[in-house]
């Protein structure tokens, strides 16, 4: 997630890690098969999405296994997302 000027890794196990690196920069490196770039300020691993649900028109709230905190996906991510699993 990006928080200001940094991005912010949420573990299953509590942890909370800070880094300098851009939401870009760490695409890049990792694998697209279990991550997805879901909004311009997360990623979330794949295999721990619980449900999805609306918020809004054109926004949508992903909630996590294991993870406090909720992550939003654009309406032309979750028809990507939709496609990727039909």
């Amino acid at each position: 997630q990006r928080e200001q000027r940094a991005t912010v890794i949420y573990t299953r196990d509590g942890g909370r890690y800070v880094t300098g690196d851009t939401l870009s920069e760490l695409e890049e490196r990792l694998d697209p098969a279990l991550f997805f770039r879901c909004h311009k300020s997360y990623i979330v691993n794949l295999n721990h999405i619980e449900d999805i649900t609306p918020y809004g028109r054109w926004t949508y709230i992903i909630r996590l296994k294991g993870i406090e905190q909720d992550a939003l996906i654009t309406h032309e991510k979750f028809e990507e997302l939709e496609r990727m699993y039909s």
